[in-house]
């Protein structure tokens, strides 16, 4: 671990904070509603200068060994690009009431996608009557093609990038209504092309659905925090895609 290293609470760290009355020792819960996701471990030290190193340290491994703190790597990339996977996916951190109300709602989302193949987190209500024009970020060319289909025979205008590179290009020359973002891609993870839509000025209020094969609650919190609107579960059943945009996009059949 180096001071530079940065931690994220866990559901489980965020529903510790909750309770009423903790039978974490003092420094350790004070350690643990200081670490946001964002800030490195030696900063948070900083702020806790008065205790003595070597038991912030010990509440630190206690922390990671009773699971309710994740340890994120380094951020290392710019707004100007989407970064190779394996960089640092900086999260939005909730406080324990925010947390507790996110998790439910990974879990409602959880649910949904086992059940209907889509869940639809937030909505963007799009200008009646105009075609929205969705960017489909997917590498597998067959299920890119079965998405455009799709989006086009239900009144859609689809343009398509295989992977973050193409994406960033299309992006630096127009702002799409909607991203249908697959989460794993050749040169990228999908959460990080999310990440750093959302901290971009220009992109940050682009609805994204993000496509993925994994749909256990950890998986959608992650999607969450990264400021998902959208799941869609892969392999989808075709109408879940469309019915998905539309419920983000507040567009009636």
């Amino acid at each position: 671990m180096t001071q530079q290293t940065v931690y994220s609470k866990t559901p489980k760290g965020l529903t510790e904070l909750t309770r009423k009355k903790s039978v974490l020792p003092e420094i350790v819960h004070r350690l643990l509603g200081l670490i946001d996701g964002q800030s490195d471990i030696g900063a948070i030290f900083a702020r806790l200068a008065d205790d003595p190193a070597q038991d912030l340290q010990q509440s630190l491994e206690y922390l990671q060994t009773e699971g309710l703190i994740k340890q994120l790597a380094e951020s290392k990339h710019t707004d100007s690009d989407f970064p190779a996977d394996g960089t640092h996916i900086s999260v939005t951190e909730f406080d324990a009431e925010e947390g507790v109300a996110a998790w439910a709602e990974a879990r409602r989302c959880a649910k949904a996608l086992d059940e209907n193949g889509f869940y639809a987190i937030r909505k963007h209500p799009h200008i009646q009557g105009e075609p929205a024009l969705a960017l489909v970020i997917e590498d597998t060319e067959s299920t890119a093609f079965l998405e455009m289909t799709l989006l086009k025979n239900a009144g859609f205008t689809p343009r398509h990038a295989a992977n973050g590179k193409q994406a960033w290009e299309i992006f630096e020359t127009m702002i799409p209504d909607l991203v249908i973002l697959d989460v794993n891609l050749p040169d990228t993870n999908g959460l990080i092309i999310l990440e750093t839509l959302r901290r971009h000025p220009r992109l940050k209020d682009i609805p994204v659905i993000l496509v993925t094969a994994q749909f256990g609650e950890e998986d959608v919190m992650a999607g969450i925090r990264a400021g998902a609107d959208g799941y869609i579960f892969k392999p989808f059943q075709q109408n879940a895609l469309v019915d998905c945009v539309r419920r983000v996009l507040k567009i009636q059949a």
